[in-house]
């Protein structure tokens, strides 16, 4: 889920992240970590659902990347996907 803003400044209430039911959507429970505020896109591993992979972003645009997860959100991992910071302060991505 993209991050949601409430009031008036970029950082409050940032309340993105990803989510899971077990109830059939009757309830939601976040399952990621405090920086994925602005989650981009995730994949589920097909056969290990506890695998997961996200793309996020802390919604101010200053940290984030791609995590992953191997116990279905209950612990997350930034990969740490190298780049040349020489070239670009940062990297900003869309799926």
């Amino acid at each position: 889920m993209p991050a949601r803003r409430k009031g008036k400044g970029v950082s409050e209430n940032l309340t993105g992240g990803l989510f899971k039911s077990t109830d059939g959507a009757e309830s939601w429970k976040r399952i990621s970590s405090p920086e994925m505020y602005r989650t981009i896109c995730f994949a589920v591993h097909p056969e290990d659902q506890k695998i997961i992979y996200v793309a996020a972003m802390d919604g101010l645009g200053h940290t984030g990347g791609v995590y992953k997860t191997t116990d279905g959100g209950a612990t997350w991992a930034n990969l740490n996907v190298a780049y040349d910071k020489e070239r670009c302060g940062y990297i900003e991505g869309y799926s």
